[in-house]
């Protein structure tokens, strides 16, 4: 698949945008979602972080690992390289689950763990090069239904919306 128009362009492994201190939800519900296109799939990359309590990332295989507070809780469906992929990890309560194109693909309980810190949210980083676009982060967990709805257009529309960067496809 292929997204047209404007992303926000990773070109080393160092490169990042900053968000400031965004996206405190505590221990509550919680979902990520972004279109992202890695140029490649090996070594780990950074995809979304805040400090130690969230980190979202490709794993050395590409696969999408959601990390919160230090301790892993979902790790499954590669990506791959030079492809855009819609992804989606959401937490209701302490059930975590995992979106790759709107399907869900994997669900897994994990603990509760704040993420409640002053440290910037921030987009890439830790060795991701590529693009993403349409990041957006609610405060809501947002179910298929929710994702599939508002997995193209530019400007989602929906209950929870905390953040958003364009990056429109």
């Amino acid at each position: 698949s292929s997204l047209q128009g404007s992303a926000i362009d990773f070109s080393t492994g160092t490169s990042t945008a900053s968000a400031g201190d965004v996206f405190d939800v505590g221990a509550g519900d919680f979902t990520i979602e972004a279109w992202v296109r890695p140029t490649w799939v090996s070594g780990a990359q950074t995809l979304v972080s805040k400090g130690s309590d969230l980190q979202l990332a490709l794993s050395s295989t590409g696969q999408p690992v959601l990390t919160i507070g230090g301790v892993e809780v979902l790790s499954e469906t590669a990506l791959s390289a030079a492809s855009w992929s819609h992804v989606t990890v959401s937490r209701a309560g302490d059930v975590y689950s995992l979106y790759v194109g709107g399907a869900l693909v994997a669900t897994k309980h994990g603990p509760e763990i704040a993420i409640a810190n002053t440290d910037p949210l921030v987009l890439g980083g830790g060795g991701f090069v590529g693009q993403m676009a349409a990041v957006r982060l609610w405060d809501v967990a947002r179910d298929g239904a929710d994702i599939i709805d508002n997995l193209y257009p530019a400007y989602p529309d929906g209950d929870g919306l905390v953040a958003g960067w364009l990056g429109t496809n």
